[in-house]
């Protein structure tokens, strides 16, 4: 997710992101990609023929594909061949041969963690197969690439980095842009040790969402007035956040 942003940005394109597992069941894929005429849904064409048509050269995102219904899929095929995607209600279409779709998987989370990450395409393409995704689709993709577990050091760093970011939104969101923070070390011990190398990044926010979020909360209801300075520390297997 965090190469597709820095890729949107770098590029001055839109990001757009599919969590594909909101589209695993089969009565969920027409809000998607629209629903055959006289089936429920039909009235309307579908998210991707929407954000295609207006954002015709922007960075699409479809996040862990092994997850969505095979019913997905058959649309995307023309989509990846023809630069052109027709929805399934109204047969609208949506012509996009700009635009850059990046799927992920955690299909190859084992080879990539085992040191197998750097194998040739093919091998890499025939691992995605046999796992379970359709040869037609793998066989579409430009380049398939098996990224590494980050090491302690390089997670130490997005930690400091994705924690800093949450930390901005809330104060900006709070209005309390002028507070004074400080995080000592140890939260950052506490958070690594919450996260799978395997799924590094991912895993990292979803451990920042869970130890920080709702004490965060907590701490600035419980507190009279506006305060001046945020301490995150760490105590035992949990987070002390104290506000002065």
């Amino acid at each position: 997710r965090d190469i597709a942003k820095a890729l949107a940005d770098a590029l001055g394109r839109p990001l757009i992101r599919y969590d594909m597992n909101q589209y695993g069941q089969d009565h969920t894929v027409a809000a998607l990609v629209g629903s055959p005429p006289g089936y429920v849904g039909s009235d309307r064409p579908g998210r991707l023929y929407e954000d295609l048509a207006r954002h015709p050269k922007g960075v699409f995102l479809f996040d862990e594909m092994e997850k969505a219904h095979p019913a997905v899929l058959d649309p995307l095929l023309q989509l990846l061949d023809e630069g052109r995607f027709q929805e399934l209600s109204k047969g609208l279409v949506a012509s996009a041969p700009e635009a850059i779709l990046l799927f992920t998987t955690n299909l190859l989370a084992r080879e990539a963690f085992e040191g197998r990450g750097e194998m040739p395409d093919h091998l890499l393409r025939g691992h995605l197969v046999g796992l379970g995704l359709r040869p037609e689709f793998v066989n579409r993709l430009d380049t398939v690439v098996a990224f590494r577990p980050f090491d302690q050091k390089t997670l130490r760093g997005i930690a400091e980095r994705h924690l800093r970011g949450y930390l901005e939104n809330w104060r900006r969101q709070a209005g309390l842009a002028y507070l004074e923070v400080k995080v000592d070390d140890g939260v950052y011990d506490l958070l690594l040790s919450r996260v799978d190398a395997r799924f590094g990044a991912r895993d990292l926010q979803r451990a920042i969402e869970s130890l920080v979020a709702d004490p965060l909360a907590e701490a600035y209801l419980a507190y009279k007035g506006r305060p001046g300075r945020l301490e995150i520390s760490r105590e035992g297997e949990d987070l002390l956040i104290r506000l002065e």
